[in-house]
């Protein structure tokens, strides 16, 4: 079941069903828990449905536990696109605030 669940949630998130691909990733995960790329997906689903702070949680999870070389060099990778964004718009927010000011 788990593995079903792993693979329907992996073919949500390739046809941007991120909130499928949540559900269905947290679901395997509970059957699998030691699946890193399922955590990953998790990761990357959270991220593109709009939830930058779980995705970073389970972005720095993978990063600092995964013993998979390849996921982590993902995750490195992903972790530094969040932050620049994040940057990007703290940057962009205190500007707008110094406008108003």
């Amino acid at each position: 079941m788990g593995t079903q669940l792993l693979e329907f949630g992996i073919s949500a998130f390739r046809s941007g069903e991120y909130e499928t691909a949540i559900s269905c990733l947290l679901r395997s995960l509970e059957a699998l828990p030691d699946n890193w790329t399922g955590r990953f997906y998790l990761a990357m689903s959270y991220h593109l449905a709009g939830d930058p702070s779980k995705a970073e949680t389970l972005f720095r999870y993978l990063h600092d536990y995964c013993p998979d070389e390849q996921i982590r060099q993902k995750t490195q990778a992903a972790l530094s696109i969040i932050g620049h964004a994040s940057s990007a718009i703290t940057h962009s927010r205190h500007h707008a605030v110094q406008r108003v000011a």
